[in-house]
């Protein structure tokens, strides 16, 4: 409106050249409404500026806090990414470690592989031996049973023969003594001829008779008692011969 009074006035300026002391004083209300016009737009310019400097500011302030969000958003997301990493990097140590220990167990379970097979390998090498040792038995054993059965039966035989021999030994017994008692009836009439010879043989015969006595023997009762009256009877046949008869007596 102030504007308009302005044009106004200067609308009636015009048409007079020579301004009178009412034109004069409407120039200068006219002049000082301007100047209270200017300084009223100088204000509100004044105004206006400050208010965008303030919105400016507030605009900057606003930025700088959404700045300010934005890295701390960006700060937290490094963080969380920093606790990852380490998380990831601890996960990683606690693998490699248990991969160290498995390694160290697959080390250690070769170890008793290679322990185990150099074992096994001793332990065949023994039951190959302890096999040859086996068949070395089994062929001596063999041995043995042949050589067992060898004995049983020369065992056997003996025992036959034994047997046999006191069965001769039995009726040699008879033999021996019927003969002895026809030599008795048959050589008395010698008796005479030969007493000087008697004594020296019927000494030796008695020293033979007792030497077969005193000597450790390896067969039976039985086989003793015929190897003696077997002995007695050769040598009494033998002096019967040249009439021994003290002998025969010294014998019964």
């Amino acid at each position: 409106m102030k504007m308009k009074q302005v044009l106004e006035t200067k609308d009636n300026a015009r048409p007079s050249s020579s301004p009178s002391l009412e034109q004069q004083h409407q120039r200068l209300r006219q002049a000082k409404g301007n100047q209270r016009f200017h300084d009223e737009l100088r204000m509100k310019a004044d105004e206006l500026e400050k208010f965008f400097v303030e919105h400016k500011r507030r605009q900057e302030l606003a930025q700088i806090k959404e700045i300010l969000k934005q890295e701390q958003r960006r700060e937290e997301n490094l963080r969380k990414a920093l606790s990852i990493k380490r998380q990831r990097g601890a996960d990683l140590g606690r693998a490699l470690h248990a991969m160290q220990e498995e390694h160290a167990q697959l080390a250690e379970a070769s170890s008793l592989v290679d322990g185990i097979e150099e074992k096994s390998s001793v332990v065949d090498k023994k039951l190959l031996n302890a096999e040859d040792k086996l068949a070395e038995v089994n062929r001596k054993n063999a041995k043995l049973d042949t050589k067992l059965q060898q004995i049983e039966a020369r065992e056997s035989l003996l025992q036959k023969e034994r047997l046999s021999l006191v069965i001769d030994g039995g009726s040699f017994d008879s033999t021996f003594y019927k003969e002895r008692k026809d030599l008795r009836e048959k050589k008395l009439h010698q008796r005479q001829n030969m007493l000087s010879n008697v004594p020296v043989k019927s000494e030796i015969a008695n020293q033979q008779l007792c030497t077969l006595h005193r000597l450790p023997s390896p067969f039976p009762s039985a086989v003793l008692h015929f190897q003696i009256k077997k002995t007695q009877f050769f040598l009494m046949k033998k002096l019967a011969k040249k009439g021994g008869v003290l002998l025969v007596r010294h014998l019964n």
